[in-house]
């Protein structure tokens, strides 16, 4: 497969090392995003098992989980996922978040939550509050 050109499997499956692997969309949106946006895209968190989704602290209808294990689906289908990312900035003073929030719903994304300017989450959800973008 081509996306482990730029991303690891144990980076995108579930890291409590049950290898659970995240839905196959999120990954082409994540390496379209990466191809799109010319920059090293970092896998902070893929897919989560139920376990370590608590863990986490991630809520019950998270995307991360798999469809069957989502408290409420919200409309979901097997193809919505979720990965929180870092992108890397070549040029320090360069913040992508910008191109981030401008190129990702073009290439799926439907939720973009930004953290602390440092870490992102984007997922492919399509529930009643999407599109939504957001900080925490």
């Amino acid at each position: 497969m081509i996306i482990k050109e730029y991303f690891k499997e144990s980076k995108l499956n579930c890291r409590c090392g049950c290898g659970l692997p995240p839905q196959l969309t999120i990954i082409f949106i994540v390496y379209s995003l990466r191809i799109t946006l010319r920059v090293p895209i970092y896998i902070i968190s893929g897919a989560r098992c139920l376990r370590h989704n608590k863990a986490e602290g991630g809520g019950e209808s998270s995307l991360h989980l798999p469809l069957k294990d989502r408290k409420n689906d919200h409309g979901a289908t097997e193809d919505t996922g979720a990965l929180d990312i870092v992108i890397h900035s070549v040029a320090k003073h360069r913040h992508y978040e910008y191109d981030l929030i401008k190129t990702a719903p073009h290439l799926g994304v439907t939720g973009i939550g930004i953290k602390n300017n440092k870490m992102a989450h984007i997922d492919n959800g399509n529930g009643t509050n999407r599109p939504a973008i957001w900080t925490y």
